[in-house]
């Protein structure tokens, strides 16, 4: 496992997944991690999250299950008790939680997922249900959104499409932005996002203090209750449902062992549409079209139960259940169910729940 630093020379272009119409939204936005898809030029490796840098400080995702008061800044914060959730029902992928679910809150109403970033030490205070320290980072901290004009390109006669201008929001990254992976980027200058982005690639060796939270070892007994925060974006055959089931493994392999959980709750961070092209061309000359899919953002958070003892497994894993879906063309041409899996998609950090 290795990592590296991103630093814009300008801004960078992480563009939202939906199309603009007429009539419709004026802008396009940007967000923040983007799906790792937005990655792949960097090469053949395997991803395991991008995260934002503040200072000499790598930040994370606030987790999905972090709540505090609503329209309110710097807590207090809260997290939801495991055994007072209801086991009737399970939220969907873009819903908040249901009044009533949580039973233990007496103002549930009050209460809000928080949005922002957290730097490791908190990030592991919220996992162990501490909350001691617990200093949330916001966007604005961390990037600067600026508003620019641009027009769309005939990509096959390399010229501009009359009366096509758009806007689109590009983020300036103040610090950088922190990626983990399997492989090797030996490119020290890159392009990166939409619009590539010339950008400077930097080898950090603990990953700011990231490799020493994925290098830790958890050991999975049956019947006990743990979390699983994702890290990259996830796609899932089917909804999710009060004991279903999904397999967890090692990020650190391409093989679609681990062991099988029984999902008893999640906290969602919201779900989106991911498209795009695989860049291998036929010998027809025609790209093959990836088909778009429905997936679960990072830092969702689920609680699962393994159903037998797995023994160790380092905190960074994965989920290995084979995506299975075809590919809606007349020649039936299929993905290769084992892909997701290896290029990282469906990777976070287990957690036992103390």
């Amino acid at each position: 496992m290795k990592f590296y630093k991103i630093k814009p020379f300008d801004t960078v272009v992480f563009g939202e997944n939906k199309s603009s119409v007429a009539g419709d939204d004026h802008e396009k936005g940007s967000k923040f991690p983007p799906e790792i898809m937005k990655l792949f030029n960097l090469g053949k490796v395997k991803f395991f999250g991008i995260f934002p840098i503040y200072g000499e400080n790598v930040l994370l995702s606030a987790p999905a299950d972090l709540l505090g008061k609503r329209k309110s800044k710097g807590g207090p914060y809260h997290i939801p008790k495991v055994n007072g959730i209801s086991k009737n029902s399970i939220v969907d992928f873009e819903t908040d939680l249901g009044v009533g679910s949580l039973p233990w809150v007496d103002a549930f109403e009050e209460l809000e997922k928080v949005n922002g970033y957290v730097d490791v030490k908190g990030f592991r205070s919220i996992m162990d249900g501490r909350l001691d320290y617990v200093n949330v980072f916001s966007e604005s901290d961390l990037f600067e959104r600026e508003l620019r004009i641009g027009i769309s390109l005939d990509f096959s006669t390399g010229t501009v499409q009359e009366s096509m201008l758009y806007a689109h929001f590009h983020l300036r990254v103040k610090e950088g932005f922190l990626i983990a992976l399997n492989g090797e980027i030996k490119e020290l200058i890159k392009t990166i996002g939409g619009e590539r982005k010339v950008s400077r690639i930097e080898e950090k060796e603990n990953g700011l203090g990231l490799k020493g939270l994925m290098d830790d070892k958890i050991r999975l007994e049956k019947d006990k209750r743990y979390k699983f925060y994702l890290t990259t974006h996830a796609f899932l055959n089917g909804n999710l449902k009060p004991g279903s089931e999904i397999t967890i493994g090692s990020a650190l392999d391409n093989s679609s062992d681990g062991i099988r959980m029984r999902v008893e709750w999640v906290y969602s961070a919201g779900a989106e549409w991911i498209s795009g092209v695989e860049k291998e061309v036929e010998k027809n000359g025609e790209l093959r079209k990836k088909p778009s899919v429905y997936m679960l953002k990072p830092a969702t958070v689920m609680v699962l139960t393994p159903k037998d003892d797995g023994g160790e497994i380092y905190r960074l894993a994965q989920i290995k259940d084979p995506v299975n879906f075809d590919i809606g063309s007349p020649e039936g041409r299929k993905i290769d169910k084992n892909r997701f899996i290896e290029r990282g998609w469906g990777s976070g950090i287990i957690w036992e729940i103390k």
